[in-house]
């Protein structure tokens, strides 16, 4: 019996999973395709600053790769899913705030209305504003590639996280957060449901890839909008 090809998926974290591995192994299970997932945020790793985006998905690339059932030429396709956080918001949007009542004990806070980030102090602005610029360069790089060493590869985001991508809210603490997840798994159930979900007018951007990372640029408040290009990917693998 011929094995299957492999998928890996690159999420941030255990919410993300619990959200999209479900579609997304029923998804690829049609054209008989098996999921990896992945999990961790590598693009705010101190260690991984003066690193390239290939380098980080390929260290990817060789955990998963096994010498007794798994080679780099059963992996079919690398996907990518990202919280886009603060890293396309301008210098010039980062504010202190000495006195501001900062959610749930955060350091710094989404302004919705006004499209900026209040910080506490210039050290934690800088720190911030700093991590998010590499986790933007990382972005920019990896999204304009279509292959990592000739395997295909596609990144997609949620705006400004996954939360608010769910909820449309940017101040949850961890509870809430679980709340959103839990909450949206049991409407949407099945890959179908989630395809709408995402291809609805209020949460994707655009059919377009590379608008999809424009909007990002080019959208002076990105906190108004909770949104996301992993339409995108459902588009293209949908079997209709």
């Amino acid at each position: 019996m011929e094995e299957r090809k492999i998928v890996i998926i690159i999420l941030e974290g255990d919410q993300d999973s619990t959200v999209f591995a479900s579609s997304l192994i029923t998804l690829f299970a049609r054209y008989n395709l098996q999921v990896k997932v992945t999990n961790g945020d590598i693009f705010t790793k101190d260690e991984n600053r003066e690193r390239t985006g290939v380098d980080l998905i390929n260290e990817i690339v060789s955990s998963v790769i096994n010498p007794s059932y798994i080679q780099r030429e059963d992996i079919a396709e690398i996907i990518q899913f990202v919280d886009i956080d603060g890293s396309y918001v301008n210098r010039e949007n980062y504010e202190v705030d000495r006195n501001a009542n900062y959610y749930n004990g955060k350091t710094y806070e989404y302004h919705e209305r006004r499209g900026k980030i209040k910080v506490k102090n210039h050290n934690m602005l800088n720190r911030l504003y700093n991590t998010w610029q590499i986790k933007r360069k990382f972005q920019d790089e990896l999204w304009n590639i279509k292959t990592v060493d000739e395997i295909p590869f596609s990144m997609y985001y949620y705006s400004i996280n996954l939360e608010h991508f769910l909820s449309d809210n940017l101040f949850l603490d961890e509870g809430d957060k679980w709340d959103a997840v839990d909450l949206f798994v049991s409407r949407y159930s099945d890959v179908e449901e989630v395809y709408s979900f995402l291809n609805s007018n209020e949460k994707k951007i655009s059919d377009e890839y590379e608008t999809s990372w424009n909007y990002l640029t080019q959208t002076p408040n990105l906190f108004e909008r909770a949104v996301s290009n992993i339409n995108i990917l459902f588009d293209k693998h949908m079997i209709r």
